[in-house]
């Protein structure tokens, strides 16, 4: 004897029709039209980037998971598409890492330089019936000061001056990223100016 009954899923605009068919106590699964059987969830992210600060000279890793993919996976840098492979050309402290078999394209830079500090995506691109998602994440690096120094002062030289004198003392921090804050000390005890 042959039953059967079917069930449709509706993905979009798209109708999928999935006709079971019941054969001698087994059963068989037909599609029509090519569409596939099972779910029509559409595409996820399971794990989404996160902003992330990290100091020059380090290595980070930015994050990205996805479900039910079925789009192809890049990662953007401030809009500029990286690609779709593992090694990037051109970013050659680039490189998408993670099992794709299960979703994870994560990417890592290592040797972080100013230069990367950006705002990261990762895309993944439409197929079939699954449309496409996005996922940001900025990366601020961080620098310590190349230099500080004493304006007019040679570097732990000795600064006297007499009672009642008055000095004008300019502290100079180069390149710190973000911006230094200055604190004054006379010795070990801190000056609230």
């Amino acid at each position: 004897m042959l039953e059967g009954y079917f069930s449709t899923c509706s993905c979009e605009s798209k109708i999928q029709l999935v006709v079971t068919v019941v054969l001698l106590g087994g059963a068989g699964m037909w599609t029509k039209d090519g569409f596939a059987l099972g779910s029509c969830q559409q595409q996820y992210f399971r794990v989404v980037p996160k902003n992330t600060t990290v100091q020059e000279g380090g290595e980070v890793t930015l994050e990205c998971e996805v479900s039910n993919l079925a789009g192809t996976v890049q990662w953007t840098k401030d809009g500029f598409a990286l690609g779709f492979n593992s090694i990037i050309p051109g970013f050659p402290s680039y490189m998408r890492v993670g099992d794709s078999s299960h979703g994870v394209y994560n990417l890592r830079i290592r040797n972080v330089s100013l230069t990367d500090d950006a705002e990261f995506q990762c895309q993944v691109g439409p197929a079939q019936y699954h449309k496409p998602i996005r996922a940001n994440a900025r990366l601020t690096v961080i620098s310590p000061p190349s230099s500080i120094e004493i304006v007019g002062h040679p570097s732990n030289s000795k600064i006297e001056i007499r009672e009642n004198q008055e000095i004008t003392l300019e502290c100079l921090v180069k390149n710190a990223k973000p911006a230094a804050k200055i604190v004054w000390y006379r010795g070990n005890t801190e000056l609230k100016l």
